[in-house]
């Protein structure tokens, strides 16, 4: 009670812990200190000697054992995270003004944190989750709205221009000080004629169109793409004839003059989100996978995010399947002159370095593409723990190493799967049926088929004749939708 008074018997400070080794375990005061540069410096091995110590030293002085032990326990975790009472209070400070500030003015208070790890993708990623969880909506990037910091903007945040790559301070500078000038860009073509091109060159504008921050102009990202060039030299013209003074002998055209873009599509979801991460290092607006997501729950073991929250001996005791895309990918060669791959492989929650050793790096060496979904099967690699400041505690530094990998078509194939239809009993009585077996024959392939057929309020179970079995490709699946409806059947896959 005398030592842990004052913090309500939780320990809080290394002075703390040194009284209670001093106390209860009879260590010397330089014994103490030692505990403490130990626990301060991370020395696991010292700490280890130094709890056999601890627990020899309290029973000998008649405390029980069992007590003794869970107290030790109790003080190691302390010292993954505890400081000297001066710092402590100094951290105390910070953390009840911090959170004053996160209870009372939240939207504040998460666009500074935003601001603050700009340049950090991971922690962007957490801090917009955690607007998300606040009912906190974080808007894109905008050429007209965004500033160099994120900033407040209603009851939301706004994403910041800083935040975007390539797009350095003097750009910015540029365009908001032309912003507040001249009033918002009203179009591409008001855009393009006014910005300042010494400070926003090509790449700076090619990261404004991927991160979405000219969505608002009125034209779609593909478009701007690929008429960047163009966009750019009569921009650069326009300015040319004002600076030379010829603006203001047709002062009525250059109003009326407009730069007209041709109507093309925009980019599908894949390359979009794609081109989103690339600029803003996260999936903003949305992810590469998503069309893909109950496929992934399907065929994957295990999503990579939930990988990490596994104790070690689970990750130990088997190979895993995982379903995503590669990034980062490095071939190199050994000392010994053999062949392996390294790189990054994500899903939709999270992601994880592999390496390929010499076998399966060439064996599979057509397929380790970058941004093409694909499942790998491994065995996990335990590399090391690091410091989860986020949780105050250590995480698993973790690696896949690939032993197979397969495309969804290969792994499909693979796996024992069952189609499931619904059908009413009328329906198929009314020729339904017919197209259903027109459709098999169509398609033919190793996958049975169960109908489920309903009748008043009776369910029907019939299994398909052999010579129906199906190839479930996707073209299948797609003719299948057209005739029944994609919310009347699903495939059931064996693991």
């Amino acid at each position: 009670a005398e030592v842990l008074d004052e913090t309500y018997g939780v320990i809080v400070y290394q002075e703390q812990v040194m009284r209670l080794s001093n106390i209860i375990a009879g260590f010397t005061m330089g014994e103490a200190d030692s505990l403490r540069k130990a626990m301060a410096k991370k020395k696991h091995a010292l700490i280890g000697e130094m709890g056999k110590k601890f627990i020899q030293g309290a029973v000998k002085k008649g405390h029980n054992r069992k007590t003794v032990e869970e107290l030790w326990s109790y003080i190691e975790r302390f010292g993954e995270y505890g400081f000297n009472k001066s710092h402590s209070a100094c951290y105390a400070y910070v953390a009840f003004q911090t959170a004053y500030l996160k209870a009372h003015f939240p939207q504040e208070y998460l666009a500074a944190q935003l601001t603050n790890d700009s340049g950090n993708a991971e922690r962007i990623d957490h801090g917009i989750k955690e607007c998300h969880d606040l009912g906190i909506e974080v808007l894109p990037p905008d050429i007209n709205s965004s500033f160099a910091d994120f900033s407040t903007e209603g009851h939301a945040i706004r994403y910041s221009l800083g935040s975007i790559k390539n797009v350095g301070h003097g750009a910015i500078e540029s365009i908001v000080a032309e912003r507040r000038k001249n009033g918002p860009f009203k179009s591409v073509s008001d855009f393009f004629k006014r910005i300042d091109y010494k400070q926003v060159n090509r790449k700076v504008l090619e990261f404004l169109i991927y991160s979405g921050a000219l969505d608002s102009l009125g034209s779609n990202r593909r478009t701007l793409w690929l008429e960047l060039d163009h966009l750019m030299e009569v921009g650069r013209k326009i300015q040319e004839n004002k600076a030379r003074g010829l603006v203001s002998l047709f002062e009525e055209m250059e109003e009326a003059e407009e730069i007209h873009l041709p109507d093309m599509n925009e980019w599908g979801n894949w390359d979009k989100y794609k081109h989103e991460k690339e600029a803003l290092g996260v999936y903003f607006s949305g992810h590469m996978l998503e069309d893909y997501t109950e496929l992934l729950e399907q065929l994957a073991d295990i999503d990579v995010h939930s990988l990490y929250q596994l104790p070690v001996s689970e990750l130990n005791a088997r190979s895993f399947t995982l379903g995503g895309i590669f990034t980062g990918i490095s071939r190199r060669l050994s000392r010994e002159g053999k062949k392996y791959v390294t790189g990054t492989f994500e899903d939709m929650t999270a992601e994880i370095p592999f390496i390929a050793f010499n076998g399966v790096a060439e064996k599979y060496s057509g397929l380790f593409e970058e941004e093409k979904l694909l499942f790998v099967t491994g065995h996990i690699t335990i590399d090391n723990f690091e410091a989860d400041s986020e949780n105050n505690s250590e995480r698993k530094s973790l690696k896949i190493r690939i032993d197979k990998i397969q495309s969804q078509e290969e792994l499909y194939e693979a796996r024992t799967k069952i189609l499931h239809l619904q059908l009413q009993s009328k329906e198929a009585a009314r020729g339904l049926s017919k197209q259903l077996r027109t459709l098999f024959l169509k398609y033919p392939g190793p996958a049975q088929v169960l109908f489920h057929v309903f009748h008043e309020e009776r369910e029907i179970i019939i299994r398909s004749d052999s010579q129906y079995t199906v190839s479930l490709e996707e073209a299948f699946l797609t003719d299948l939708s057209r005739i029944i409806g994609k919310d009347r059947f699903h495939v059931e896959f064996k693991k």
